[in-house]
Order: C-alpha cells, then structure tokens, then sequence
C-alpha cells in the first residue's frame, strides 16, 4: 500500500512541475512575441497571464485594431497556441480574464490567424 501512495504521489509532483515549467516556457516565449508592443507609445503597459495578454493603453493609436491583431498572430506564432489578447484602459492594472470587469476588446489567434475578436475603431 505505502509503494502504491509513494509512486502515486511522484507522478502527481512530477506532473505539477512540469506543467509550471511549461507555463513559464509559453508565458516567456508570449513575452517575445509581444515584444514590439514596447515601441508602441500608446501602450502604457502590459502584462502575460497563461495564454492571455493584457494591454493597457493611455490612448487609441491611429493603427488600433490591427495592432492587436498583429500581437494575437505574433503570439500565437512565437508560442504555437492560441492566444488571447485583451485591450484595456492603461488605469486598469488589476484587470484580469474572466474578472467580469468590462475591457475595450479582445482579438485571438491561432497557428499565425485571428480566428475571432471585436476589436474595431
């Protein structure tokens, strides 16, 4: 009995580190996929949540939609999941998915496409 909980359990801990391992691999590899976001200067912040970015903006650029297109597909592209990217106000800091809190849009994309979003000006 003691065999089949200690083997149980190692199964159950490795698993878990892996999983945590791969989360930090996609969130990093999301990262520099976004990365262009830095140079936009509408872009206040922005932050990696699983397969989710948040951005924040101090503004609407001219090029609005397509910018969060162009993150969604590069997202997708660097990481080889779908991705979601979420469009808030820059005050909104604390806004996470599936908070309930109301968002300008969002845009996902898979395998380099955007497969659905709402994102117009």
């Amino acid at each position: 009995m003691k065999k089949i909980i200690f083997v149980f359990s190692t199964i159950l801990l490795s698993l878990s580190l892996s999983t945590t391992a791969y989360s930090t691999s996609l969130e990093k590899n999301l990262i520099k996929g976004v990365k262009f976001l830095d140079d936009v200067s509408e872009v206040e912040w922005y932050k990696v949540e699983g397969k989710s970015v948040i951005i924040g903006w101090k503004g609407l650029p001219k090029f609005f939609p397509h910018t969060n297109r162009k993150a969604a597909i590069r997202g997708s592209i660097s990481t080889g999941r779908e991705v979601h990217v979420w469009s808030v106000r820059s005050t909104a800091k604390n806004w996470s998915v599936g908070s309930g809190k109301s968002y300008i849009c969002f845009v996902s994309a898979i395998n380099g496409r955007v497969k659905n979003g709402n994102c117009k000006r």
